[in-house]
């Protein structure tokens, strides 16, 4: 089940991804453009069988762990909203977000807006010239980076598809040190895995909210509802199917136990 810890971070993992309805489905132009990679994900019944084709995938491109999550952005970085468990290394994880590490993570601020991934090794992140203010605390980061056993790796940052405020991370990592076994081909392979486990993440399927929980794209529907946009304009400006907008206003409607648009909006509010 997701849930929040108390910095009031969604943690998910392939057990709680729920399908969207109907997206990406349909055939003809849609179906024609969804990549190969994705459509093997959509195309399994069981977060188990989908867990061992993206172990292989990850295998195959040559690193270890994979990380996915969001950040609402701040005037100095951004805030942890959400982050996907499966694949990540579970005790790093536990570490970087109780000690706020993504405060001081040289990383993000090295991580170019354009998408390109940043190529890194521990070697970098020691020779990072960051704020002296944070010398300590960056220290102490790449100690437990080391400590776990994760020496270099891929890390970009892309817009995020339901939220203009946020941005999504995606952190490739290895054991393997340094950075010259990360080739062109090796990158190219691991740019490809990442950018369809986006798609599949971000397009495809959500978190399944816990008790009392909205999901990110809930709340910006109700958001959106309650400045008075029509169907259209939420489907546009969400960038959703009219079949995944519908199905997420039925299931909306269904958790706060009311009949129309009105009802909803007071409901929530």
């Amino acid at each position: 089940m997701a849930v929040r810890d108390s910095e009031h971070i969604t943690f998910y993992s392939e057990q709680d991804l729920v399908r969207l309805a109907r997206a990406g489905e349909g055939g003809g132009v849609r179906q024609q453009t969804t990549p190969d990679i994705v459509r093997r994900l959509l195309a399994q019944t069981s977060p188990e069988a989908r867990e061992a084709v993206v172990r292989t995938l990850l295998a195959d491109a040559g690193f270890d762990w994979f990380g996915y999550g969001t950040v609402a952005l701040r005037q100095r970085g951004g805030e942890p909203r959400s982050f996907f468990t499966t694949y990540a290394h579970t005790a790093w994880v536990r570490r970087y977000f109780s000690e706020r590490y993504h405060e001081v993570d040289p990383r993000h601020l090295d991580a170019p807006r354009s998408g390109l991934p940043l190529v890194w090794s521990l070697d970098d992140i020691a020779s990072h010239q960051g704020d002296p203010r944070d010398a300590v605390r960056v220290a102490r980061f790449l100690a437990d980076l080391e400590h776990s056993g994760i020496r270099s790796g891929m890390f970009f940052q892309l817009p995020s598809p339901a939220a203009p405020a946020e941005r999504v991370l995606l952190s490739l990592m290895s054991r393997t040190g340094g950075r010259a076994w990360m080739d062109d081909a090796v990158l190219g392979q691991a740019l490809t895995f990442s950018l369809c486990m986006h798609e599949f993440l971000s397009c495809h399927v959500e978190p399944a909210a816990g008790p009392g929980m909205l999901s990110t794209l809930q709340r910006n529907i109700l958001n959106c509802l309650s400045r008075g946009h029509s169907d259209k304009e939420i489907a546009s400006n969400l960038q959703l199917s009219s079949h995944a907008l519908d199905y997420h206003m039925r299931q909306l409607r269904r958790r706060f136990a009311v009949h129309n648009r009105v009802q909803l909006v007071n409901a929530a509010a």
